[in-house]
C-alpha cells in the first residue's frame, strides 16, 4: 500500500474515483426525480383494490388521480358503478400458505404480549425466536408488582424457563392468535385484555385458557399452517360483549372455522387452485365464506365456499395497479439506475445471499445459478457497455504512451459508466496534433512526436510576440 501510495497512479485513482461517485449520486438522483415527474404528471393514473362486502358481493375500488385530487368509486365485476352507501366491506383475515418461506422476525414480531382481564392483570409476552418457525414460550409478569411469575409451554405453567425440548417448537410467522376481547387501563397503561390463545406449535393447534392457566390440544382435519381470530360486532355497536369471536384456522388443505372454545363451526376444503397460495378469508353475512388470493401478474381468484363447503362459484379479477415487479424488470432498473459491475455484483451477492437465508436456495453457487437465469440480459448488457468503455480509456492511454493504461481500463471496467465519466473528468487532457512527419496523431505535452520522436515546428510567428 506504501508503494502505491507514493506512486503516481494512486492520486489520481482517488480523483477519479472521487468524481466517478458524485456522478453515479447525481444521475441516481435525476432518474428517481424524473421517475417522479412522469408519475405525477400522468393525466389518468388508476390504482384498483379488490373489496368483499359484507353481504357477500365482490367489488372493484377504483381510484382515479384527476387534477392532483385522487377521487374513488366503486364498481361490480361485470362493471356496474356501486353507490358507496351500499359498500359494508368485510374484514379480512390473512391465511398464509403452507409453503411460506421461513423468515426473520422484527422485534415487535418476536415478542408480543396482553393482559388478562383480571382488574389488577397478569402480563402474557410470548417470546420467540429471531426466524420462523423457530421455538417459543410465554413470560408472565404481575400487573401490580411487576415482578416475575412464570413461564408457560406445552407442557402449562412453570416458575422457570422451560428449556429448548420443552418449548413450543416450529411455531410460524402466522401461528399465534390471542383472543383480544378488551382494553385494560390498570396499572397505567392500556394493554389488550385476552381471554384464550390459539397457537400453532409441535405440529398442532393450541388453545391456551388465559384465566385458568390451561392448555389442551384442538383438533382440526389435518396439520395446520395458520391462524386468525374473527371478531364480528353482531348489533352493529361498539361494546366488546356485543361481538362474537371465532378462531380460523388453515391447515394444508382445508379451513376451519372454530368458536372461542375450540369447537368446530365449519370445514370446507381449500380450491386446489389455491392449496400453495396466500389466502384473505371473508365470512360474511350471507350464507358463503369467500376466498380471495392475488397474483404478482395484477389477477385475484374469488372463490365463494356455500354451506356444504363447496366452491358454487369462482371469478378471476384483473386488477390495475396490483402487478409486481418481476426479477427481469427489477435487474433492468438497477442497470439503469447503477450501471457499474462492481456495484451490481455487490447487489447480486447480497440477493443471493438473502435467498439463501430465506430457504429459497440451498447455497450461493444455486442463488447466483438462478440470480442469472432470470437477469442475465441486464447482467450482459451492462458488462458489455463497461467492457467497450474500458477498451476506449486502454486505446486513450496508449495513445500517451502511458504505462497505467491496463491499471485504468480495469478501474473503467468496475466502475461502469460512472467510472469513464470519473476518469475523463480526472485531469485536464493535452491537446493533440497530427505529425508532420509520421502522420500520427501524438500529444502536444512535450516537444517532440510521441511515435517518430521528431520535433513539431515552432508556433509561427505573429509578430506581436516579446522576447526577453
Amino acid at each position: 500500500m506504501d508503494r502505491l501510495t507514493r506512486s503516481k497512479l494512486f492520486a489520481p485513482l482517488v480523483l477519479a474515483a472521487t468524481l466517478a461517485l458524485g456522478a453515479q449520486g447525481i444521475w441516481g438522483f435525476a432518474c428517481m426525480w424524473t421517475q417522479a415527474v412522469i408519475g405525477a404528471g400522468m393525466i389518468h393514473p388508476v390504482n384498483e383494490s379488490l373489496e368483499i362486502t359484507r353481504d357477500g358481493r365482490a367489488l372493484i375500488r377504483h381510484m382515479q388521480k384527476t387534477n392532483g385530487m385522487w377521487r374513488h368509486d366503486y364498481r361490480s365485476l361485470s362493471g356496474q358503478e356501486v353507490s358507496d352507501a351500499t359498500v359494508n366491506s368485510a374484514t379480512a383475515l390473512y391465511l398464509a400458505a403452507p409453503t411460506a418461506k421461513p423468515d426473520w422476525l422484527n422485534w415487535n414480531q418476536r415478542i408480543q404480549g396482553f393482559a388478562d382481564t383480571r382488574n389488577w392483570p397478569t402480563y402474557w409476552f410470548l417470546s420467540r425466536d429471531a426466524r420462523a418457525p423457530g421455538n417459543a414460550y410465554f413470560v408472565l409478569y404481575d400487573g401490580q408488582t411487576r415482578q416475575l411469575v412464570g413461564y408457560f409451554g406445552p407442557h402449562g405453567f412453570r416458575p422457570d424457563l422451560p428449556p429448548a425440548d420443552e418449548q413450543f417448537s416450529d411455531v410460524p410467522q402466522w401461528g399465534y392468535a390471542p383472543i383480544l376481547t378488551a382494553a385494560n387501563y390498570g396499572g397505567g397503561s392500556e394493554w389488550n385484555r385476552a381471554s384464550a390463545v390459539y397457537l400453532i406449535g409441535n405440529s398442532k393447534l393450541w388453545r391456551i385458557d388465559i384465566e385458568g392457566r390451561a392448555i389442551q390440544t384442538v383438533e382440526v382435519p389435518d396439520e395446520p399452517v395458520s391462524v386468525a381470530w374473527l371478531g364480528t360486532n353482531e348489533h352493529g355497536g361498539p361494546a366488546f360483549d356485543r361481538t362474537k369471536y371465532r378462531v380460523v384456522v388453515r391447515t394444508r388443505d382445508n379451513i376451519a372455522l372454530l368458536d372461542v372454545k375450540g369447537a368446530t363451526l365449519r370445514s370446507f376444503p381449500i380450491p386446489a387452485p389455491l392449496g400453495e397460495r396466500d389466502i384473505r378469508f371473508f365470512d360474511t353475512e350471507a350464507t358463503d365464506v369467500v376466498l380471495t388470493s392475488h397474483s404478482t401478474r395484477g389477477d385475484a381468484d374469488v372463490y365463494w365456499i356455500d354451506e356444504a363447503g363447496g366452491a358454487d362459484r369462482h371469478e378471476n379479477v384483473q386488477i390495475s395497479g396490483m402487478k409486481a415487479v418481476d426479477n427481469e424488470s427489477a435487474a433492468w432498473l438497477v442497470a439503469l439506475v447503477v450501471p457499474a459491475p462492481l456495484v451490481e455484483a455487490f447487489y447480486y451477492t447480497t440477493e443471493a445471499a438473502g435467498h439463501v437465508e430465506s430457504g429459497d436456495a440451498a447455497s450461493m453457487a444455486e442463488a447466483f445459478a438462478q440470480t442469472f437465469n432470470q437477469c442475465w440480459p441486464a447482467i450482459l448488457a451492462v458488462g458489455t457497455l463497461s467492457a467497450l468503455l474500458a477498451a476506449v480509456c486502454y486505446r486513450h492511454r496508449r495513445r500517451y504512451a502511458d504505462r497505467d493504461g491496463a491499471a485504468w481500463a480495469l478501474f473503467v471496467f468496475l466502475m461502469g459508466v460512472p467510472g469513464a465519466i470519473g476518469y475523463w473528468l480526472h485531469r485536464q487532457w493535452p491537446v493533440t496534433e497530427r505529425c508532420a512527419h509520421c502522420g500520427a496523431t501524438a500529444p502536444r505535452d512535450r516537444d517532440g512526436c510521441l511515435v517518430c520522436a521528431a520535433e513539431f515546428p515552432a508556433p509561427e510567428l505573429k509578430g506581436i510576440e516579446v522576447f526577453a
